[in-house]
């Protein structure tokens, strides 16, 4: 899992285009990181996402820490739970303020769209 989008959300890594074949087939030149914002993860979800690699820093892209791990599955085992619907998957939002983390936003999402919203105050 990774942030992504400035550090706002959580993703996950789907694939690292370096070949050229990739590339071509992405219709892309330079190498590129395909994330998916879906969790839990599923090859099958078609909601990707692709940055170079030269991007990483300006889009707050960088792996989470064992400690952010534990809690962000902590929160999705929650969300599930709290969900009116049974999800399949949902994203996840960090919800800050003031430069700082104050809670996540659970986005429920059915075909690709976002029917549920559960929001948890940050715990730390």
């Amino acid at each position: 899992m990774i942030w992504w989008d400035e550090g706002a959300r959580i993703g996950v890594v789907h694939e690292v285009l370096e070949e050229k074949e990739e590339l071509e087939a992405w219709g892309l030149e330079d190498p590129h990181i395909v994330l998916s914002g879906s969790l839990p993860y599923s090859p099958d979800d078609k909601g990707y996402i692709s940055y170079p690699l030269s991007s990483f820093v300006d889009e707050g892209i960088e792996m989470l820490t064992a400690a952010e791990r534990i809690e962000i599955d902590s929160i999705m085992e929650r969300a599930f739970k709290c969900a009116l619907s049974n999800p399949k998957s949902l994203q996840l939002v960090a919800k800050v303020a003031d430069s700082r983390l104050v809670g996540w936003i659970a986005e429920v999402l059915s075909d690709g769209f976002v029917v549920e919203r559960i929001e948890f105050p940050n715990e730390r």
